[in-house]
């Protein structure tokens, strides 16, 4: 069963997408290096999902956005979101698209497997 999240503002829908995201990126992620992306980042990909999980190379939080988490659904980004901090300062809704992808993201990361059988 689907959770319902059409009658939620995106404000209301910021925080559980990002958990549930990070969450994910917890259990199944694996680091790697993408391009044009500068410091660590994380990627977690079950289909139809990516995420990745964006953090600063150094200790210094020099830039805006230092954090953040994209996440893509059928190679289509549906969220971008940006911080500076670890406790969600000055966050930033770079993009939010609404669709099924967000239920099924809690879903997701709700699950003990991650949608796949050989996840850790």
């Amino acid at each position: 069963m689907q959770t319902d999240t059409n009658h939620k503002s995106r404000l209301e829908l910021l925080a559980p997408i990002n958990d549930a995201a990070l969450i994910c990126i917890e259990r199944w992620g694996a680091e790697t290096t993408a391009r044009n992306t500068p410091g660590k980042v994380k990627m977690f990909t079950s289909e139809p999902f990516l995420i990745c999980y964006r953090t600063p190379s150094s200790g210094i939080l020099a830039e805006s956005n230092s954090f953040g988490i994209d996440i893509w659904v059928n190679k289509k980004k549906v969220f971008s979101a940006g911080w500076n901090s670890h406790t969600l300062k000055d966050y930033e809704l770079i993009s939010f698209r609404r669709g099924p992808w967000i239920p099924a993201l809690l879903k997701l990361a709700a699950s003990h497997d991650g949608g796949q059988a050989d996840c850790p």
